[in-house]
């Protein structure tokens, strides 16, 4: 069982960049979030047949700590063995010239129809003649479409393809003490393979993959050989200058081979450096010992880390193409699922609106109805003071004294019953608002000087429909009688 360094605490929760690598040993897995690492896996394979390939990764996967649907940056990154490299001078400063011509040329490196090619390039420099010097990345396009085809069955759907060497400039910015603009010689080790890689400026100048396979006692003389090897290459390309300073690296075990001595053979300064130093751990990541000393992890430890995206991307065009047309249809279904939303939102305001409309006019219905109610009272009541009116006619006496009565009683006191006998007192009987108003109603009578010795003979309160009423009946006996 595999030993492992974890640490727990919060989750997740920014988005992850997932860098995937297929070696001939060994599929490899890194994701990061934050600027931190959060998962280190790797599974041993016997080849790199689909059957095997697959059982790496149903091995990696199903501890189900690793997130193919999770949102963010997935990178595919190819063995460089598996890649050709070439660089070019191309007479034109214009992108898009650069670019077709650049395309002509990888034609021409290896023995395929263009067709069956997918290239990248990076531009190195302009010249003051007008010049375009390049490097150029060129991969069978049956290699990169495989991968994708076996990465489809777990959703991983990488957004760039590029080398392992592109990862190399991220883990050199890993705290290394080094020139910014001096090249720097790296020497990734990995189980059985190893890669000389020129990095300049942040920038991959140069890179060889060549095989270790040798026993312990002559690892240091085959690694040494095919340093040089590689260092005289880059000469010969002269696209940059020799390196200042060296780094050697790798799986745990191979760097244990390495020591002071063999330091030696560089008239530069170069020493070894583990794969992880000042590699930064997210809170609850897990990162296995045991995959540490047969694999190296450190381009793909650059690539998570690294905000810069790939010089190099060997995503074919038609697959971009395609992920940007489902991309715009997705965007389309949005759209109409939108706009019927809206719609329906509309749909549901405008009834909400005919059904405020029909509850306003039921409250209005019913309001009327009970206006209808008080203007019957009001219409007996106008019938009852005609009868009145018509009475009091008969004397003149009378009709002053009721139109006192009416006038001190204005709108506060409702009359229902007015009683008269010429020779007897006026009787009054009906509502007010309140108790205060009846009296102060019988203070106005008093004080009109028509009426002596006025009672109350009640005064009472009662509730109508959430109102409160006053009754009261008073006798008025007139001045003078």
């Amino acid at each position: 069982m595999n030993s492992s360094i974890a640490m727990k605490n919060k989750s997740i929760t920014q988005p992850l960049t997932t860098c995937i690598a297929i070696t001939e040993k060994a599929i490899k897995i890194t994701q990061g979030c934050g600027q931190k690492i959060s998962q280190l896996k790797a599974a041993a394979i016997n080849d790199k047949t689909d059957e095997e390939i697959t059982r790496g990764f149903d091995i990696l996967l199903k501890e189900k700590k690793l997130k193919p649907k999770s949102p963010g940056r997935i990178i595919l990154s190819i063995p460089r063995q598996a890649c050709a490299t070439g660089y070019a001078r191309l007479p034109s400063t214009r992108p898009d010239e650069i670019k077709e011509m650049a395309r002509l040329q990888a034609g021409k490196l290896l023995p395929y129809e263009p067709q069956t090619i997918v290239f990248s390039y990076r531009t190195l420099r302009i010249t003051a003649e007008g010049y375009a010097d390049i490097i150029l990345l060129i991969v069978h396009q049956d290699i990169v479409k495989r991968y994708l085809r076996l990465l489809e069955k777990y959703e991983f759907r990488p957004q760039e393809i590029t080398i392992d060497a592109e990862g190399m400039p991220g883990w050199l910015a890993l705290g290394k003490d080094v020139s910014p603009e001096e090249p720097v010689m790296l020497v990734d080790l990995d189980s059985g393979c190893g890669r000389l890689d020129i990095i300049a400026g942040g920038s991959l100048l140069y890179s060889r993959a060549f095989g270790l396979l040798a026993p312990p006692v002559e690892y240091k003389l085959r690694l040494l050989d095919e340093i040089n090897k590689s260092l005289i290459a880059y000469d010969k390309e002269d696209v940059g200058q020799k390196p200042a300073q060296g780094f050697i690296t790798g799986a745990d075990e191979s760097l244990k081979l390495i020591d002071e001595d063999f330091m030696k053979n560089f008239n530069f300064k170069c020493i070894s450096c583990p794969q992880t130093q000042n590699m930064p751990l997210k809170a609850d990541s897990a990162v296995s010992i045991s995959d540490l000393k047969e694999n190296s992890f450190a381009s793909l430890l650059g690539m998570v880390l690294s905000a810069k995206r790939p010089s190099f991307n060997l995503l074919p065009e038609e697959i971009i193409i395609r992920r940007e047309k489902d991309a715009y249809q997705r965007q389309v279904y949005i759209s109409i699922g939108l706009f019927f939303l809206i719609a329906a939102t509309l749909a549901a305001a405008m009834g909400m609106d005919v059904l405020s409309k029909r509850s306003l006019k039921q409250r209005l219905s019913r309001q009327l109805q009970n206006l209808s109610s008080a203007a019957l009272g009001i219409e007996r009541m106008d019938k009852k003071l005609s009868l009145l009116k018509n009475h009091l006619e008969q004397s003149s006496s009378c009709l002053d004294i009721l139109t006192e009565v009416f006038r001190i009683a204005a709108d506060d006191v409702r009359l229902i019953l007015l009683e008269y006998d010429a020779s007897g007192p006026l009787l009054l009987r009906g509502q007010a608002r309140t108790i205060a108003v009846v009296f102060n109603f019988v203070n106005g009578l008093e004080a009109s000087g028509r009426f002596k010795g006025i009672q109350v003979r009640y005064a009472s309160k009662r509730k109508v429909k959430n109102e409160e009423l006053a009754d009261f009946e008073i006798v008025c006996p007139l001045e003078g009688k």
